[in-house]
């Protein structure tokens, strides 16, 4: 997924004549390539997150389109006063790329972990977030993402977990994984959690969607009614996300129902995994900080069982 981000970048360059890459000295090999084809667009301006954002804001008030790369760590969390008021308040088109959301980088410790991303940018009015989970997912959202006329975010977690779509995607409008004849039990994920997601449907025949946009649940009523038509089918959901449930993926699904107008939406259980409101205790691989956090392939499948009473 990072090996299509890099390429998009760097394509990107190239069709846009104001755009400007801002990391924070994270990258490292991601950038090889944009470096190759626009060394002219690629600036690194050190460990300062809050002068990225701020940069990048000024930059766009005088034309170009910036894009500002970081860890979600430190590029979200410390930077969020810079976020919200130099770029979201005045609406301005700056595209900020957040990787190693969720526990992707586990092993440099708590510092590194982001659990808190998705809750802190659907907090603000008009940004849109973008959490692929696969290559094809990663292609579709950098395109719409990039093409935003106001500000954005695109959140990167574990990268290296396989593709799911059989066929490339026109739009990140959610399309399903898995689909079973009649069934009456969906899984919903967002971002990494697909490759756990698809595991699970297969095992208990559940119908699949991964959602790659967050935004369009909230933002849009067209899509919204047409997501919510989907969603209104099933009596039992279950969400997964590599963050806390806690204002995440899990809080804009259930608020999403609780605000449907029709009755079923009152009747459709909602049972939700995500990271724990914790910090890890031990060290550890990814892996390691899954278990941690109950979130591994097995832990959800047990708990699942005793939802559907198997």
């Amino acid at each position: 997924m990072r090996n299509v981000l890099s390429e998009c970048l760097a394509e990107y360059s190239l069709k846009d004549p104001n755009f400007i890459l801002i990391t924070g000295d994270h990258g490292y090999a991601l950038f090889d390539r944009i470096r190759q084809v626009s060394p002219e667009k690629f600036l690194n301006l050190g460990i300062m997150e809050q002068m990225v954002i701020s940069g990048a804001a000024g930059m766009a008030k005088v034309g170009l389109h910036p894009f500002c790369y970081g860890l979600s760590s430190f590029i979200i969390l410390r930077a969020f006063e810079q976020i919200k008021f130099d770029v979201v308040l005045p609406k301005l088109p700056v595209k900020i790329i957040g990787d190693g959301a969720g526990l992707v980088y586990t092993s440099l410790g708590n510092s590194h972990q982001c659990a808190e991303d998705i809750a802190l940018m659907n907090s603000l009015p008009q940004i849109e977030i973008f959490s692929p989970g696969d290559d094809k997912e990663m292609a579709i959202c950098f395109s719409e993402f990039s093409n935003c006329k106001g500000p954005a975010y695109l959140r990167v977690g574990k990268a290296d977990l396989g593709n799911y779509h059989a066929v490339d995607l026109d739009s990140t409008f959610p399309v399903f994984v898995k689909k079973y004849l009649n069934s009456k039990n969906l899984i919903l994920s967002t971002g990494s959690m697909i490759k756990i997601a698809n595991s699970l449907a297969n095992d208990f025949n559940f119908d699949q969607i991964s959602f790659s946009k967050i935004s369009p649940l909230y933002r849009n009523d067209s899509e919204k009614k047409q997501i919510l038509e989907i969603l209104l089918k099933y009596n039992h959901i279950f969400t997964i996300e590599e963050h806390v449930t806690s204002g995440g993926f899990s809080t804009i699904i259930q608020s999403f129902l609780m605000d449907a107008k029709k009755n079923k939406g009152d009747s459709i259980k909602v049972t939700s995994f995500g990271l724990k409101s914790s910090f890890t205790t031990t060290a550890g691989g990814y892996q390691h900080a899954l278990s941690q956090h109950e979130l591994t392939l097995d832990n959800i499948k047990n708990k699942i069982k005793e939802e559907i009473k198997l």
